[in-house]
């Protein structure tokens, strides 16, 4: 009778220490666990504009052949003087500025 009742008081403990382990591991991990799995995501609304506008200002052909080099090698400006006029074109009302280089772009004089 001793040995059933022994049996019995090591199978009620085993079970205590068993459901023990089980509280603390799950403590453990509910502590440390990423809680950002349960934060809602916000979902913000896209405004979509009813128009989009762009200023732009389209040049023609910038060429640095006939006379152009003569004069600009004639000028103070050199390089600069065939663009000198742009800054009349109040380049601050514009986002682009577009123009056609027609001319090679080389390291050598010719």
């Amino acid at each position: 009778m001793k040995n059933k009742k022994r049996k019995l008081i090591w199978w009620i403990i085993g079970i205590i220490l068993l459901l023990g382990i089980i509280a603390i591991t799950y403590y453990y991990f509910s502590k440390f666990q990423d809680n950002t799995q349960n934060e809602t995501i916000e979902i913000k609304e896209i405004v979509k504009p009813n128009q989009l506008e762009i200023k732009k200002m389209y040049f023609g052909d910038v060429f640095w052949g006939r006379s152009i080099n003569d004069w600009a090698q004639a000028s103070e400006l050199k390089e600069k003087y065939p663009f000198s006029g742009l800054s009349t074109f109040n380049r601050e009302n514009y986002q682009a500025w577009i123009g056609s280089l027609n001319c090679p772009i080389t390291d050598r004089q010719i």
